[in-house]
């Protein structure tokens, strides 16, 4: 700054301008805030809020939370991942304890080091995944159905 003496007072009130500007625009308090890691986003306790499955061109949903004719009761089912880990999964009847991770880039949620699951999609609000089975359709032929769930935090 000691050079700034030769400058005329017009070329130094710019120099000084300038950099104040690009200061503040180095420290603008407008940061977007940082997405949630997937690991903490799944790190809650869900419900089912629908469930289907698709195979061919069919696809077909089995239940709706709240629904009157769902064709299976998945109103009871909770699904919760504690950050360390582990994850519990709950209905009327059974309890089932284990570990989980996410793989691929976090695209996968693993459970027990061998289930793989799709997330489709993991929010503060829903957490989507798919996965496929191999099952026999009515003819005895072999079919590939894909099981897509949508969970909600639970209350």
């Amino acid at each position: 700054m000691s050079q700034l003496h030769y400058l005329t007072p017009v070329q130094r009130l710019l120099v000084m301008t300038t950099l104040c500007l690009l200061t503040l625009a180095g420290c603008s308090g407008t940061d977007e805030p940082q997405p949630a890691a997937r690991g903490q986003l799944l790190s809650r306790n869900w419900q089912v809020q629908s469930a289907q499955y698709s195979y061919s061109n069919l696809t077909y949903t089995y239940y709706q939370k709240g629904g009157t004719a769902n064709d299976a009761d998945l109103s009871a089912y909770r699904f919760n991942f504690e950050s360390s880990g582990s994850y519990t999964f709950l209905n009327d009847s059974t309890s089932f304890q284990g570990d989980w991770e996410l793989v691929d880039q976090e695209s996968t949620l693993r459970l027990d080091g061998q289930s793989d699951f799709s997330i489709l999609t993991l929010s503060d609000t829903n957490f989507d995944f798919s996965f496929t089975s191999e099952e026999t359709d009515a003819d005895n032929k072999a079919i590939t159905v894909q099981y897509t769930y949508r969970l909600i935090p639970a209350n």
